[in-house]
C-alpha cells in the first residue's frame, strides 16, 4: 500500500513522509484529498474539524477512516454518514479495540455460546488519562474524557454484546479533568 501524507505544514508531512516510507506529502488536505493517486482518506484531526474533513474527502469521492469518535455531537455524526452515503464513499471510524487479539477472542467464546447468556461484561483500564492541548478545549473536544477515551470501552462493550435499548445507568467519578470531565468514571 502506498501511504501519502498531508498536513497544513508541508514540513511535517514531508517529516511524516520521509520516516514512514511514505511516497509523497502535501501542505494541505485539499490537495491530498483531490489527488488522483489517492483512493481513501484516513482522517486524524481534532474532533471539531471531522465534519469540515469528512464533507471533504466526500466531496473528492475518497474512502473515509475516521478517528474516533466520528464527531462531537450526534448531529455532526448524522451529517458525516449522510455526505458518506450520498458520495458513495465507505465510511469507517478507526476505533481499534474491536480488533485487538483479546477482545478478538472473548467474542468468539460469547458468539460460541460457551458462557451461555451474558449478563455482564466489565471493562477496565488502568491508563492514567492526562490530556492536553485542544483534547482539553470542550468546544474542540466535544465531550471531555469520555469522548475521547472512554468511546473505546462503550465501543467495545457494543461490539461483544450487541447494542443495548435504552436504560439508565447510574454514573459516578472519582475527580474531574481540567475540562470538568470524569478522569475515572464507572458505567
Amino acid at each position: 500500500m502506498d501511504l501519502y501524507f498531508a498536513s497544513r505544514d508541508l514540513a511535517r508531512a514531508e517529516a511524516y513522509a520521509a520516516e514512514f516510507d511514505g511516497e509523497d506529502a502535501f501542505g494541505s488536505y485539499e490537495s491530498a484529498a483531490v489527488d488522483p493517486r489517492i483512493d481513501a482518506l484516513y482522517i486524524c484531526t481534532p474532533h471539531d474539524l471531522h465534519l469540515e474533513h469528512a464533507r471533504l474527502a466526500a466531496a473528492a469521492k475518497r474512502h473515509i477512516l475516521l478517528e474516533k469518535p466520528i464527531a462531537r455531537n450526534v448531529g455532526e455524526a448524522r451529517s458525516i454518514i449522510e455526505a458518506a452515503n450520498e458520495a458513495g464513499v465507505k465510511l469507517m471510524v478507526a476505533e481499534n479495540y474491536r480488533f485487538l487479539a483479546p477482545v478478538q477472542e472473548a467474542k468468539r467464546v460469547i458468539d460460541s455460546g460457551a458462557l451461555g447468556q451474558v449478563r455482564l461484561i466489565q471493562v477496565q483500564e488502568e491508563y492514567p488519562f492526562d490530556p492536553g492541548s485542544w483534547r482539553n478545549d470542550r468546544e474542540r473536544n466535544g465531550g471531555g474524557a469520555f469522548i475521547d477515551g472512554g468511546i473505546h470501552k462503550a465501543s467495545v462493550l457494543a461490539y461483544l454484546a450487541g447494542r443495548p435499548g435504552t436504560r439508565s445507568m447510574p454514573f459516578r467519578c472519582r475527580r474531574e479533568s481540567p475540562v470538568g470531565t470524569p478522569r475515572t468514571a464507572w458505567w
